[in-house]
């Protein structure tokens, strides 16, 4: 996995083989009015089929909230970016924003 910021969104990069996903993500310490979610354009000649914007909002909510009751945090996710024709299933994209907000909450990446 590859992390970093880009346009003040932390990422995290996971490529395995034939699937790949890429998740940018803004957090918070105060919870947000709404969670906005925006398809990237597709890039490549991928198609793997439409990923589901509410499965991945739902999908990141819970993983930062994972991450917030295993290591006593309190963020909160109020902008996700992920890219169009990235691999399913979108309960992969839960799992990359916990580890996103361990890499916070480690002083390794930093909130804007």
């Amino acid at each position: 996995m590859q992390f970093g910021s880009v346009d003040g969104f932390l990422y995290v990069s996971r490529i395995t083989g034939p699937t790949h996903n890429l998740l940018q993500l803004k957090l918070s310490k105060v919870p947000p009015s709404a969670l906005r979610c925006d398809e990237l354009h597709a890039t490549g000649a991928c198609n793997q089929g439409k990923l589901d914007a509410a499965k991945i909002q739902e999908a990141v909510k819970l993983g930062v909230a994972s991450a917030n009751a295993a290591l006593g945090t309190e963020f909160y996710a109020f902008h996700i970016r992920y890219v169009a024709n990235d691999s399913g299933p979108e309960r992969v994209y839960g799992l990359l924003a916990e580890v996103l907000v361990s890499k916070v909450a480690a002083g390794e990446l930093e909130v804007e």
